[in-house]
């Protein structure tokens, strides 16, 4: 009796899985093709037709692996989706071939060094009275850590422990066995690390030299960023116009936003919007929802109030509805004849407004 309960507990989970796999397969595809390209930036690794395939292969292992890390049929959609983009950026990183993984460890240290510094720093904090030491000898070895890792990659297995979980492991023996012992005491043997700097191949070498811009390069590409998604949510176009192009900057389709948002409210696709964006995004939550804030608000206001009075086109074509929130309102009726090409033609028009407003602030 209790078997036969256990194997419909396990029916369930699996029909659950297959039910969010096919509803979300697609969906979940465009969302780790954007926080890939996000981390990345447009480069020859993430360009059509090699991303593409790559991502691919990705994509249909990511279900296999989700699924073997999940323990009972009652997981949420937001929980399984969090899992899957993150295993997924994990496999990206995992699968990179030779010329990727210079770009690879520079996305390794983005992520996890700090991750790294504070995990040691927990386990050696008692052997330091200094904490300026402490910091500093935990960042070397996290540094060490990252590096141990990206030159034996190929020893990982995604189905036996999470990539954290590894990297931890690894983190472990190096802060507390000294020497070469680490070696020997680990259960991820790292074969392939000789026992002098002569012994490692020059292009591993490479993973070492840092071309992160400098602090102020940085600030000033994340204030640009900041100024471009500003103008864009407050002067580029109408509620509906901007959001379709905030989905097509993040690699969403005409095709695609039809598909899923047609049918939906403006304050339905705002939120879908907002989660995906953020989910990516390297902003702090604040930040992010003072940028969204000018978006929101007039989400929140009658037609009426939105549509220019010069713009007695869309007025007409709306006048039914003019009374009512903009939030409100499905995001088809706002197309005409043609949805594929009012998106792309919103999104023209949007980019060339944004463009003359940078322009306008002497920023392009």
């Amino acid at each position: 009796m209790e078997e036969t309960k256990s194997l419909i507990e396990i029916k369930k989970g699996v029909n659950a899985y297959k039910s969010f796999q096919s509803e979300m397969e697609n969906t979940t595809k465009i969302r780790l093709k954007a926080r890939i390209r996000t981390l990345l930036g447009m480069n020859m690794f993430t360009k059509e037709k090699h991303f593409k395939k790559t991502l691919d292969h990705i994509a249909n292992e990511n279900w296999k692996i989700t699924w073997s890390r999940l323990y009972d049929y009652s997981f949420s959609n937001r929980t399984i989706t969090e899992l899957f983009l993150k295993s997924g950026l994990d496999l990206f990183i995992i699968t990179a071939n030779k010329q990727e993984r210079e770009k690879a460890y520079t996305v390794m240290n983005g992520l996890y060094l700090n991750v790294l510094t504070n995990y040691v720093k927990g386990m050696i904090c008692k052997y330091y009275e200094d904490k300026m030491a402490l910091y500093q000898k935990s960042k070397e070895i996290a540094e060490k850590t990252i590096y141990k890792v990206m030159l034996n990659l190929d020893s990982y297995n995604p189905y036996k422990a999470g990539f954290m979980t590894w990297m931890f492991n690894i983190a472990r023996n190096t802060a507390l066995t000294p020497g070469r012992k680490t070696d020997e005491n680990t259960e991820y043997v790292l074969d392939r690390e000789e026992s002098n700097d002569e012994g490692i191949e020059q292009d591993k070498l490479e993973y070492l030299k840092s071309k992160d811009p400098t602090p102020d390069v940085n600030y000033a590409k994340a204030e640009m960023g900041r100024v471009i998604l500003e103008i864009l949510f407050k002067t580029s176009g109408y509620p509906w116009q901007i959001l379709c192009v905030g989905f097509m900057k993040i690699d969403y389709k005409p095709g695609d936003i039809i598909e899923k948002f047609s049918e939906s409210a403006l304050n339905e696709m705002f939120i879908a919007f907002k989660d995906e964006f953020s989910s990516s995004s390297f902003r702090s939550q604040k930040d992010l929802n003072d940028l969204f804030m000018p978006l929101e608000e007039i989400i929140q206001k009658p037609l009426n109030e939105i549509i220019l009075n010069r713009d007695s086109k869309t007025k007409k074509a709306l006048n039914e509805i003019l009374g009512k929130t903009c939030g409100d309102v499905k995001l088809n009726c706002f197309f005409g004849n043609s949805p594929n090409k009012n998106i792309s033609d919103w999104n023209a028009r949007s980019l060339t407004r944004l463009r003359k407003e940078l322009k306008e602030r002497n920023l392009i």
